[in-house]
């Protein structure tokens, strides 16, 4: 495997003009290697890209609409988050066909670290809201659906704003919360500022 990633990272090296040529919204290597997990052979390929043609190949999508840092975002590679928003930080604020942003895509996933990364790297006060919503579900929604409370915890307390937000199907986060009964095990403390409940989370 290792001969054929060499292959790929001389590719993106040398042949960078044939492969921005070439693409058609289909999964491309670069992708195949952040999904895998291959740290080393996507720092090298990133590496390689001659400059003027880097930040178009790190904004090639795949059919779902997704660059390699949604995947990176997704999976919570650090290292890969690092690699590939260091390049270009609008590449935190590229949406895929669902209008989800990288920084989305981690919250949705749970993946903390990489979430509060990529906000770090974007500019913590830059961030719109609507980086953090889609179809009216916002980041805290999915934290709360996805049972990570603590997740959700840091998110009130960065966008508290988000405590009362509605959806399409008028559920705030407070009320996705109460609709999962299996996550309260007891009575204990919940703080969602202005809102008074007190269930206990699972941990």
């Amino acid at each position: 495997m290792k001969g054929k990633w060499d292959k790929v990272v001389y590719a993106y090296t040398n042949l960078s003009c044939e492969i921005i040529e070439h693409h058609n919204n289909m999964e491309t290597a670069l992708h195949v290697a952040v999904a895998c997990g291959e740290t080393k052979h996507v720092r090298d390929i990133v590496a390689g890209i001659p400059q003027g043609d880097l930040l178009e190949i790190l904004k090639m999508k795949n059919d779902q609409g997704d660059t390699p840092l949604h995947l990176a975002a997704a999976i919570g590679n650090l290292d890969l988050c690092w690699c590939i928003s260091s390049q270009d930080k609008s590449l935190i604020a590229e949406r895929n066909k669902e209008g989800e942003t990288p920084l989305f895509q981690a919250a949705r996933h749970g993946q903390e670290k990489a979430f509060f990364y990529l906000r770090y790297r974007y500019g913590e006060s830059d961030i719109p809201l609507d980086m953090l919503i889609k179809n009216g579900d916002t980041i805290l929604h999915f934290a709360i659906k996805g049972e990570y409370y603590g997740f959700a915890l840091r998110i009130i307390h960065c966008y508290p704003e988000l405590v009362d937000t509605m959806n399409k199907n008028n559920l705030t986060p407070l009320h996705v919360l109460a609709l999962q009964p299996r996550s309260f095990r007891s009575i204990g403390s919940f703080d969602l500022g202005p809102y008074s409940v007190i269930p206990y989370i699972c941990t």
